[in-house]
């Protein structure tokens, strides 16, 4: 089962790559522009969920003690 999914997940790239290759360089550069901005809103995302988290802890310990 876990062996047919990792084979799937490798013809899945696999594809995706082909495709990749078939884009002008002008298409490649956007989309790797546009990969960049989500990569940089999802890390964030994780910082402020981060920070947040943190928050929450230590006010909800200042408030036990």
């Amino acid at each position: 089962m876990a062996n047919e999914q990792i084979a799937r997940q490798v013809e899945m790239a696999k594809v995706r790559n082909q495709m990749y290759r078939l884009l002008t360089p002008e298409q490649q550069a956007v989309l790797n522009e546009k990969h960049q901005q989500r990569m940089e809103q999802l890390r964030d995302v994780t910082q402020w969920q981060k920070s947040s988290s943190l928050k929450l802890l230590s006010s909800s310990n200042s408030r036990s003690q």
